[in-house]
């Protein structure tokens, strides 16, 4: 097949073609590679994404500042990750964005972002949660019920003991 020849051009269909989002940016913050899932997500061009600022990706209630696991991977040389939440009309998006770093000649010449999608799994983790709190509530109303159970049959017994000595002292 003719796409196995040409590695840079294979390369680019496997990175443009996943599900996972990817995002090439400079030491600059300029966007050098940005594949098909970012671009469908952001509602936008390949031509208007490549060599502009990261930020203009950016969805507006992100903050860069707080934000930017590429600027702490160009501080450190590290992998960074961390959750980012988008509010949309219908609903909210939660992603996982890891920075890598790209490294050439010893130096991190550019950062990878690899953007997943969590948002389903977050969802469910807050079903699992209330579900759980459900449980817990649900535990401390039973425990505390029978607890309070024991310590009635405690006190029937204690009355009855009573009653008795008290029945055997003035039958006599």
């Amino acid at each position: 097949m003719e796409i196995f020849r040409d590695k840079e051009k294979f390369y680019e269909s496997i990175l443009n073609f996943t599900a996972s989002g990817v995002v090439v940016i400079d030491r600059e913050f300029k966007v050098r590679f940005i594949n098909n899932s970012v671009l469908k997500y952001l509602e936008m061009k390949r031509e208007d994404a490549i060599g502009s600022c990261c930020r203009r990706i950016v969805p507006p209630e992100l903050n860069c500042e707080e934000f930017c696991v590429t600027k702490k991977t160009f501080e450190d040389g590290e992998v960074h990750q961390d959750e980012a939440t988008v509010n949309k009309p219908d609903g909210r998006d939660t992603f996982l964005v890891t920075a890598s770093p790209l490294i050439a000649n010893g130096e991190v010449v550019a950062s990878i972002e690899v953007i997943k999608d969590i948002t389903n799994r977050k969802n469910l983790e807050e079903v699992l949660r209330r579900e759980i709190d459900d449980l817990s509530k649900w535990h401390r109303f039973t425990v505390g019920r029978e607890i309070r159970m024991v310590e009635l049959k405690k006190e029937i017994e204690h009355l009855k003991d009573t009653l008795k000595k008290f029945s055997e002292a003035h039958s006599g």
